[in-house]
């Protein structure tokens, strides 16, 4: 079995020698495919029903320094922290 994907003179190919693949097998190789061929993940992801087909689950732009942002707003608290003269 063979996919081939040609674009902007680019060629993406996934081969099995094997033949005992089931469609979900194909259907995420093909999602490979076209995410090597420069398709966003997300993008991906909304043409595949995620219940048949695993999402790529890629963190949300928004998010995805969360966690060094509260990190560094907490080091950042704990150094403006100063004693109060009464």
């Amino acid at each position: 079995m063979k996919i081939k994907i040609e674009l902007y003179g680019e060629t993406y190919t996934w081969k099995s020698h094997h033949e005992d693949h089931t469609v979900y097998d194909i259907a995420e190789k093909f999602k490979g495919l076209l995410v090597s061929a420069g398709y966003h993940p997300d993008n991906v992801d909304c043409v595949f029903d995620e219940n048949v087909v695993g999402s790529w689950k890629l963190p949300s732009d928004k998010n995805l320094y969360a966690d060094q942002l509260e990190s560094e707003y907490d080091n950042h608290d704990k150094a403006t922290n100063t004693e109060t003269l009464k």
